[in-house]
C-alpha cells in the first residue's frame, strides 16, 4: 500500500509560472529559470517540482532538501497539504485537486527507498526472465540443429549408397569426389543420348528414378556402367554372389518402363559380371 504524507503549505514555497514552450528537459529548464527569479534563496537549496499545465500556467513547489530527505524512508508520496489562497486568484478557473496531488516531492534524487528497492527487484526479475527465455531459445535451437544434422546424416547415407550403386569403382590419388563423378555421368548421358534434341536433365533424372525405384538394393552388387538412350538402356554390373545373379535378373526384369532385350553373364574370380540391355516399353506395353 502506498504511503502518502502531506506537508504543510507553510513549509513550501510556491509560484505560478507561465507554461513553457519546450518539452522534456527544456520544459524543466525554462520553469527553473522562471522560478529562480522569484525565489528568496537559490534553487540548489530546494527540491523543486512542477505541476501539470492549467489555464496556460504551471504551479511550482519547492521544499528544503533536508526536510524532504527525512521522508524518503517514511512515504512514497510527499505532497503539499494545500495551496496558499493567493494561488487560486492566479487562475481563471478553480485549480483541481489533481494538480496538488501531482506535486510529489519524492522524485529524482529523493526517490523513496522502497521504490528504489522495488525497481531493483523488478530489474532483477526482468534479467532472470530474459536469461530464462534465452536459455529456452538456445535449447530449442540446439534441438532443431540436432534434428537437422540427423536428417542430413540420413540423406548423406542414402546418397552414399546411391553413388556406390551407380558409379563404377574408382581409387587412387586423382579420384574425384563422388558428387562430381555423378554430375559428369549425368552430363555424359545428356550429351550422348541419341534421338532427341535439347534433352532436359529432368527427363534423365526421371528415368534414373524409375530405374532405381525397382533396383535390387538388398543384393550386394556394383554397377560398372550405365548407358541411357532415348529408347535403350544398357547396364554393366558386378554381382558378388553367384547365386544372386538370377535374383538380380528377375528384379531388373520387373522395371516398369523397360523390357529386357538381352543379357549375358561372365563368371570371374569373386563374382559374376552381368550385362543387360533393355528397350523402353511403349505406353500400351506399360499399361498392360
Amino acid at each position: 500500500m502506498m504511503r502518502i504524507h502531506e506537508i504543510a503549505a507553510e513549509e513550501c514555497v510556491f509560484a505560478v509560472l507561465d507554461a513553457p514552450i519546450g518539452r522534456g528537459k527544456h520544459r524543466r529548464q525554462e520553469l527553473l529559470y522562471q522560478f529562480e527569479a522569484v525565489l528568496p534563496q537559490t534553487v540548489e537549496e530546494l527540491q523543486i517540482v512542477f505541476s501539470k499545465e492549467h489555464d496556460g500556467k504551471v504551479i511550482a513547489c519547492g521544499c528544503r532538501r533536508s526536510q524532504v530527505h527525512a521522508f524518503q524512508s517514511q512515504a512514497e508520496l510527499l505532497i503539499p497539504e494545500s495551496f496558499p489562497e493567493w494561488i487560486g486568484n492566479e487562475f481563471a478557473t478553480p485549480v483541481p485537486d489533481q494538480i496538488r496531488e501531482s506535486l510529489n516531492l519524492l522524485t529524482g534524487p529523493f526517490q523513496p527507498l522502497s521504490v528504489k528497492r522495488f525497481e531493483r527487484s523488478t530489474a532483477k526479475l526482468v534479467a532472470i526472465a530474459s536469461l530464462a527465455i534465452l536459455i529456452i531459445v538456445l535449447i530449442t535451437s540446439q534441438r532443431h540443429l540436432r534434428a537437422i544434422q540427423q536428417q542430413q546424416a540420413v540423406v548423406d547415407a542414402q546418397t552414399d549408397r546411391l553413388f556406390q550403386t551407380v558409379l563404377p569403382p574408382s581409387t587412387g590419388p586423382g579420384t574425384q569426389p563422388d558428387a562430381i563423378r555423378f554430375a559428369t555421368l549425368m552430363n555424359t548421358m545428356q550429351s550422348t543420348r541419341t534421338g532427341v534434341s535439347d534433352v532436359r536433365r529432368e527427363d534423365l533424372i526421371a528415368d534414373l528414378a524409375a530405374i532405381f525405384e525397382g533396383w535390387p538394393s538388398d543384393i550386394e552388387i556394383q554397377m560398372q556402367s550405365l548407358d541411357l538412350g532415348k529408347d535403350s538402356l544398357s547396364i554393366q554390373l558386378s554381382v558378388q554372389q553367384d547365386e544372386a545373379v538370377a535374383q538380380v535378373i528377375a528384379k531388373l526384369s520387373e522395371l516398369e518402363r523397360w523390357s529386357v532385350l538381352s543379357r549375358t553373364t561372365t563368371p570371374r574370380s569373386g563374382g559374376v559380371d552381368l550385362s543387360i540391355r533393355f528397350q523402353r516399353r511403349t505406353n500400351q506395353e506399360s499399361d498392360s
